[in-house]
């Protein structure tokens, strides 16, 4: 039997690989046809974590069957049945171009395609831990470290997408590769069976022999099982909600779903291991911490730069999530109910998929679910970990009322300190209200050990100032919301303040109109910018009659008007249309003059409706945050937009961004299709602060079939880009998204870091 741990552990390695490798693959495949959305790796998510459970729900009852022949036929029978599935494919002509919300049609799309591979093989896992509990393999009693195993293939498969998959392999080639591992996988999986089946007999004995009979066995209560969605719920809502902050303001691509994923898959691995690297009550201890941290962060209000903010946000998602896992790995019960440990933790990732994907956009306008969560944890630290409960209540023996009495006081002062600072109309000492706050909640912990009122101090702490109110911004504009709606493709906020009304999406102002002049177009489309400088160009020389606009904003664009100049724009998210349309909060559209038309659905799907030839400028203008989505910017999306203008048509794209340069994917793009290309970057941050944030730093690219339309700009300071390079030549099957990035040209000695 010593071909067994290796058998099992390759096994569930590569089932585990195959597993969580098509999660970003087939989320990729998909989402060029739902506008980017950082919700369609959310609604993906769902999908695969129900597809799990019932792949555990699967594996539970097919546990029950007495003989591991039976289960091990049943097992392969669907694994051959499910490969008339393979290789998966989308049909682009089921693709819906309008649907307002496609949660439910991407739902029942991957259900149709991917849906029964991922099934089954998300009941290899618990299942073949049931069968090595069945053989007379000295450590059977303990299946458990072969979940470590099959969590160290779910990482790799995680981590290598990025950085060796993406880069290296086509969409089509990476379907085909997992199609044949999966066949692979049928073969090591009857095998592994017969590795168990092998000598029956002794499994028969040793089951007989086992003082460990059905009557001693201790069931689990309840309580406990109730305890295991928790724990099992909380990490996964967690590791969505950071998410979507990460996919709305940077990218919705794979290598960025991915790492809160990785963290997520990680902390299994640790929490499952038969020699744990950290112990539960340390992590409990740095759970507490995290908590602080949070708290702290929030009223002292510091926290400026993203990136600071987005990797102080990872860590305390990731030490969170070790700690509820190793909680719910201590907890685990005998092996005789593996299967249902496994399927109501499951059950319980599911759950928090469906509060961050389908209820939260529902109920709450902003990212709210992310500090709900984050409470909940306050209420699962703990205190038995800390040590102190006994000393204290020891301590206090003599005088139970001054015990009860004296973290009472705290709570009040806490609560009252809190009210001061949120009431406060003067700019107040926040690190005095801070030191204050972390006084009453380390002495509420530390001394008296009451998690319940420490849990009650981080709910108000949160509720008062929460985490997504820390989401900070450099062209942030104080002032009254006046408008706030959340949908599938993100939060659409309305600031007023004295003189200006802007709209921002995620944490990125995507437009604004000044009260004092309300048809002059400033921000990113201000007469300064680079925008302006080449609408105003192509209007003085008589250019450029029919305009597409991808993206609409708040439709500045449309008060650079023209004789005969008529404008469309395509807008995949009606809530921002309403902004215009319904709410009459912005009035460029209907006051600046020229025709207009809006066409709602992803631009890129409508634009495909649109005659050839038959714009004179079509300008790619549309974002999600400050993430430009990935599928607008391909080659093909290219050759795309360059058939629907005429020959003495110009395309531009507006690319300004924070996180990822454009540059060298469009000049590569531009050399592979024989095309003119120039770019021009305008307005520094410095700049737009002196002129009262009104003007913003725009970086505009054009793209030309003739030379000669573009020449004259070239006067003016525009630059024709030359680096190219083949991992910059981004296709439909293609995308090296980390050789974009800013900090990595940066550490690579590619970028200049432009904006």
């Amino acid at each position: 039997m010593r071909l067994l741990v290796p058998a099992f552990s390759l096994t569930l390695f590569l089932s585990a690989f195959l597993l969580f490798g098509v999660q970003p693959l087939f989320s990729k495949m998909v989402l060029p046809y739902l506008g980017g959305s950082p919700m369609v790796w959310n609604t993906a998510m769902v999908f695969f974590q129900a597809m799990l459970l019932a792949g555990y729900g699967y594996a539970y009852f097919s546990s029950r069957l007495k003989s591991v022949r039976l289960q091990l036929g049943i097992h392969a029978v669907i694994f051959l049945v499910f490969l008339s599935f393979l290789p998966f494919s989308i049909n682009k002509e089921d693709i819906p171009s309008d649907i307002t919300n496609p949660t439910l049609w991407q739902i029942g799309m991957m259900l149709a395609t991917i849906g029964p591979p991922f099934f089954i093989l998300a009941g290899c896992a618990p299942l073949l831990q049931s069968w090595f509990a069945k053989s007379n393999h000295k450590d059977a009693h303990n299946p458990y470290f072969l979940y470590a195993a099959s969590n160290v293939g779910s990482m790799l498969a995680l981590l290598s997408y990025p950085v060796i998959t993406e880069p290296l392999l086509g969409i089509t080639e990476q379907v085909y590769i997992w199609s044949g591992l999966y066949v692979l996988l049928i073969l090591m999986i009857v095998i592994s069976g017969l590795l168990v089946i092998k000598n029956p007999n002794k499994i028969i004995e040793k089951v007989i022999s086992s003082t460990e009979t059905s009557e001693n066995i201790e069931k689990p209560t309840w309580k406990i099982r109730g305890l295991w969605l928790v724990l099992a719920f909380v990490p996964s809502s967690l590791m969505l909600g950071v998410t979507t902050y990460v996919t709305t303001d940077i990218a919705s691509v794979p290598l960025l779903w991915i790492i809160p994923l990785a963290i997520y898959v990680g902390t299994f691995i640790i929490a499952f291991a038969n020699k744990r690297i950290v112990s539960t009550e340390t992590m409990s201890f740095l759970h507490v911490i995290a908590l602080i941290m949070v708290c702290m962060g929030t009223f002292l209000s510091v926290v400026t730069i993203k990136e600071i903010y987005l990797g102080m946000q990872i860590i305390i998602v990731a030490v969170i999530t070790l700690s509820c896992h190793m909680r719910l790995a201590d907890s685990k019960p005998h092996s005789s109910h593996l299967t249902e440990f496994y399927f109501l933790m499951s059950l319980g990732g599911v759950l928090g998929g469906i509060f961050n994907a389908l209820i939260a956009p529902l109920i709450f306008t902003q990212t709210w679910e992310y500090t709900i969560i984050l409470i909940l944890s306050a209420f699962l630290v703990n205190p038995a970990a800390l040590k102190l409960e006994v000393q204290t209540r020891n301590f206090f023996k003599d005088g139970i009322l001054l015990y009860k009495i004296i973290p009472l006081v705290f709570f009040l002062a806490f609560g009252s300190l809190v009210f001061l600072f949120k009431t406060s109309e003067t700019t107040a000492n926040p690190t005095l209200y801070t030191g204050l706050i972390l006084v009453c909640m380390l002495a509420l912990l530390f001394i008296y050990n009451l998690r319940f009122v420490f849990a009650c101090i981080v709910t108000i702490a949160l509720l008062n100032f929460p985490v997504h109110s820390l989401q900070k911004d450099p062209q942030s504009l104080n002032g009254e919301a006046i408008f706030v709606k959340r949908n599938f493709f993100g939060t659409t906020l309305v600031i007023d303040n004295d003189n200006l009304r802007s709209m921002k999406h995620g944490t990125t102002i995507h437009g604004l109109q000044s009260k004092n002049t309300p048809l002059e177009p400033i921000g990113y489309y201000a007469r300064e910018t680079s925008v302006g400088e080449a609408f105003t160009y192509f209007t003085e020389n008589d250019l450029k009659k029919k305009v597409g606009i991808l993206g609409l904003g708040t439709g500045g664009l449309a008060c650079y008007t023209a004789p005969d100049r008529e404008f469309e724009f395509f807008e995949i998210d009606p809530d921002v249309v309403a902004l215009s349309e319904e709410h009459g909060l912005f009035t460029y559209l209907k006051k600046c003059g020229n025709p207009y038309k809006i066409i709602i659905g992803d631009a890129r799907l409508k634009v495909q409706e649109v005659p050839d030839g038959y714009y004179d400028l079509l300008m790619a203008d549309a974002f999600s945050s400050d993430n430009i989505p990935v599928h607008l910017m391909t080659e093909e999306a290219i050759a795309l937009y360059l058939k629907k203008i005429k020959d003495d048509g110009v395309l531009l794209i507006h690319i300004s961004n924070r996180h990822i340069d454009l540059r060298p994917v469009l000049a590569t793009i531009a050399k592979n299709l024989g095309l003119n290309i120039i770019s021009k970057k305008s307005i520094d941050f410095d700049t737009e602060l002196q002129a009262g944030k009104t003007i913003f730093p725009t970086n505009l690219v054009i793209i030309s079939k003739r030379p000669e339309v573009i020449e004259p700009l070239k006067k003016q300071g525009w630059e024709q880009p030359t680096e190219t390079d083949p991992v910059y030549h981004w296709t439909d099957e293609y995308v090296n998204i980390l050789a974009a990035f800013k900090f990595y040209r940066s550490l690579t000695g590619k970028g200049d870091g432009m904006n």
